[in-house]
């Protein structure tokens, strides 16, 4: 297994050594950050070397995934008790009283640790920063000025902070503060449950598997679906293609109200169907059959029910994200997707030029074909390196030597630069021309 572990650099390089020593069998690779604004570029078409990225705490999880696409199950490290109980000891052993404040959100968290180490509620004041929603540049520094502002009232005796850079601040204005990380315990755990987790071992028959189908009615008439009965003529061939899908599967298909569907089966079947969850024909064939797109949420897990539940707060996401897609939820109750159509009926035939670009540049035939078909499938032929590389399944530096190959024979310009709203290094634009015969040398 190849975890990706994703932290502030402070954390990540004693973590990194410790857990490397207790799970020898495991290959652990790093990526440190300074601030979680940074993450788009750091994971940028790098996710692919490893089966897993392990990130420390929620908050930059939750940030980096709106800004790329998970195409690995990201999952997080919790912060138990213990964390704070730690910050709570370094605290008293430098004199100061439970008096505190903190930016995060979580009272009941504070209130369990501090009864578990037996201080009773008169004994102790919990004031927390209302830091609002994560906007990167710029978002720490005020987080520690509201902490600052708070602390210099007089109320408080030390801070807990669950940034490093606010905690940097903070140290800089000689403020007594403690960076609120997760303790070694917690990494250790949740390495050892993915370790032995189903998720990752695909020899789980018994593990249930729920997919939750909704049929979108279209924002706009067209022509085709101009009156009520041509739409419901719509409906009913995208209701007959999804039950069609579940007998292929031999499984069991409930419809629930007008538009929308369960399919029942087990997760080792849905896995075959889907090619280990990485797409999905019933999205292609719906969409063949009917002007309707569809809203795919696939859940797994011990019980129908929690399958079931998992199954569809995944097609609430596919449905926010326009549909025509679906999401997974499993055992780690981690978010993966989007999920595509599948590729029985590609878009595009590939050329059989790719074979002779293949085998003059040494550029593997896979890779040439897995960017072919990307432009097909965005209807577009211009893309950052992250973007392709995240296509081709490869890292962000192999993409870019490849880049300077098709460069030198013509198959792509570099057409320019983003400029992100966000802190970052602007990334190049790349255009890719696989219509145009290349010149070979």
């Amino acid at each position: 297994m190849r975890i990706g572990m994703v932290g502030p650099e402070v954390w990540l390089e004693e973590s990194m050594k410790r857990i490397s020593a207790d799970f020898p069998d495991i290959k652990f690779i790093s990526f440190p950050y300074k601030r979680p604004i940074d993450l788009p570029n750091i994971l940028g078409g790098e996710q692919n070397q490893c089966d897993v990225l392990l990130f420390m705490g929620e908050t930059a999880r939750r940030w980096a995934a709106r800004q790329m696409t998970p195409v690995v199950p990201w999952l997080s490290i919790p912060r138990s008790p213990a964390a704070f109980l730690r910050i709570l000891a370094k605290a008293f052993h430098d004199g100061y009283q439970p008096h505190f404040i903190t930016d995060y959100q979580n009272k009941p968290y504070f209130e369990h640790a501090l009864d578990g180490a037996g201080i009773t509620p008169d004994e102790y004041s919990v004031t927390m920063i209302p830091y609002g929603t994560f906007t990167a540049e710029g978002y720490m520094e005020k987080n520690a000025e509201l902490m600052i502002e708070e602390y210099k009232k007089g109320h408080a005796s030390f801070c807990a902070t669950i940034f490093s850079v606010s905690y940097e601040i903070l140290k800089r204005n000689h403020i007594p503060v403690y960076y609120l990380i997760p303790c070694f315990e917690d990494t250790r755990q949740t390495v050892q449950e993915l370790a032995a987790s189903s998720k990752f071992h695909l020899n789980n028959e018994n593990a249930m598997a729920v997919l939750a189908v909704r049929i979108n009615a279209p924002q706009y008439f067209s022509i085709r679906t101009s009156d009520s009965k041509s739409l419901t003529k719509s409906k009913l061939n995208a209701a007959a293609q999804i039950y069609a899908y579940s007998y292929g599967l031999n499984a069991s298909c409930v419809p629930m109200g007008l538009d929308e569907y369960l399919i029942f089966t087990t997760r080792q079947s849905l896995e075959a169907s889907t090619h280990q969850f990485t797409q999905l024909d019933l999205l292609r064939i719906a969409s063949d059959a009917s002007d309707l797109t569809l809203s795919v949420g696939i859940g797994c897990g011990t019980t129908v029910l929690k399958a079931q539940e998992r199954a569809r707060q995944a097609m609430y996401n596919s449905t926010a994200h326009g549909g025509n897609c679906a999401y997974f939820i499993g055992e780690k109750e981690s978010l993966i997707g989007p999920i595509h159509r599948g590729n029985a009926a590609p878009v595009q035939e590939t050329p059989d030029y790719l074979i002779t670009l293949a085998r003059k540049t040494g550029i593997s035939f896979n890779y040439l074909k897995s960017m072919y078909n990307l432009c097909g499938h965005e209807h577009r032929n211009t893309f950052t390196p992250s973007e392709l590389a995240d296509a081709a399944g490869i890292r962000k530096r192999t993409m870019n030597r490849i880049i300077l190959k098709l460069i030198d024979c013509g198959c792509c310009l570099e057409k320019g630069h983003t400029f992100p709203k966000q802190r970052g290094r602007p990334s190049r634009i790349i255009e890719l021309r696989f219509e145009k015969f290349p010149t070979l040398k």
